[in-house]
């Protein structure tokens, strides 16, 4: 089932102003291994990708290493693949979840590739941010949002392993 901390994550991107845009733009999520973050994530980028009913969304789960970017994707391909509804609404090709009425997709991304260049993100789940080494990514995929509406980042890792590292400035 789903847990009240992620109760509150969800209620917390939810919330939007009288004009239907969306309150929370920015979420960082520090959650400990193997409690679910992950899951939850795949789950916002499938609200992003087919409740928002945005036209040409795109969303993306980034990384910096394209492994570690599939595993929330896997995720959600999974959602999709596990209910009749979602199944016959989205469909699921090779590297993309594709949505053909709004003409959106999810896809995962890695820095390592420098394929976060050149991409409109409407929504963007950076995975754990707390070992990418420096912002020059978060930069490039972050400022890909410039021209939606509403976007969302929602950013989420283990705590960070290192002080150096941006991720550690933003959660302390």
């Amino acid at each position: 089932g789903i847990l009240p901390w992620e109760i509150f994550v969800l209620a917390a991107l939810a919330f939007k102003r009288a004009s239907g845009l969306r309150v929370t733009t920015e979420l960082w999520l520090s959650v400990g291994r193997k409690n679910g973050k992950t899951r939850l994530a795949a789950t916002v980028g499938m609200l992003l990708l087919v409740a928002d009913l945005e036209k040409y969304a795109e969303i993306y789960v980034c990384s910096t290493a394209k492994e570690q970017s599939r595993i929330c994707w896997r995720d959600a391909k999974r959602i999709v693949g596990d209910s009749t509804e979602l199944a016959a609404y989205v469909k699921r090709w090779a590297g993309e979840l594709h949505v053909e009425s709004t003409d959106s997709k999810m896809q995962a991304l890695a820095s390592e590739e420098r394929s976060f260049l050149g991409v409109r993100a409407s929504g963007i789940i950076a995975d754990e941010v707390g070992v990418w080494e420096n912002r020059d990514a978060w930069d490039a995929i972050v400022q890909s949002t410039v021209s939606k509406s509403q976007p969302l980042t929602l950013a989420i890792t283990t705590a960070p392993q290192h002080r150096q590292t941006f991720a550690f400035e933003k959660l302390s």
